[in-house]
């Protein structure tokens, strides 16, 4: 299972960074380039948390809770990268300000679940490998999560009714990419 995690880590960034090497100046790429990068980051977060985990079984004091925090705080952003996506899609002539612009509040829930990620509301102290334990944040931040991409799917979905061309396609393949 670890070797499927590191897999996909390697995979989702060599992806970004061919994306990016398409045409870096495209706003787009640059985008999905950071989704990526973050996605794959992420699971490389993962993929410490279960080597963490079985060093653990040998000398009972590496911690994969780190590893586990680092992976919800770059989680935490995929939604807001995602819609930057959608957006940077759906608006080619916009600035890159003004998509950051509009897309403020996605990076905002972001930026908050990341610091409830950063507490023991999220992780217990008293949380250990034989006793695992999730304090309510880190229930709230799943609900946000399904709720966030929720918002986005739907959003892109009739967003697509309006895209024509290569642009429609696109937002398909991202969309396509995301549920996969």
């Amino acid at each position: 299972m670890a070797a499927i995690v590191l897999l996909t880590s390697i995979l989702a960034i060599a992806t970004g960074v061919l994306a990016l090497s398409a045409n870096p100046r495209r706003t787009v790429n640059q985008c999905f380039f950071l989704f990526a990068t973050c996605f794959g980051l992420g699971m490389l977060s993962i993929y410490g948390a279960m080597k963490a985990g079985a060093m653990f079984a040998n000398d009972g004091t590496t911690d994969p809770i780190p590893w586990l925090r680092g992976s919800a705080i770059l989680g935490n952003f995929l939604p807001a990268l995602l819609a930057l996506n959608c957006d940077a899609i759906r608006f080619p002539l916009l600035h890159r300000r003004e998509l950051l612009w509009r897309n403020s509040p996605w990076l905002a829930i972001g930026l908050g679940m990341s610091v409830i990620a950063l507490t023991a509301f999220f992780i217990p102290e008293d949380s250990t490998h034989y006793n695992r334990k999730r304090g309510a944040g880190y229930f709230i931040i799943a609900a946000a999560l399904g709720i966030s991409y929720i918002t986005i799917i739907i959003r892109s979905l009739t967003q697509l009714r309006t895209l024509k061309g290569i642009r429609k396609l696109e937002l398909q393949f991202l969309m396509l990419l995301f549920a996969s």
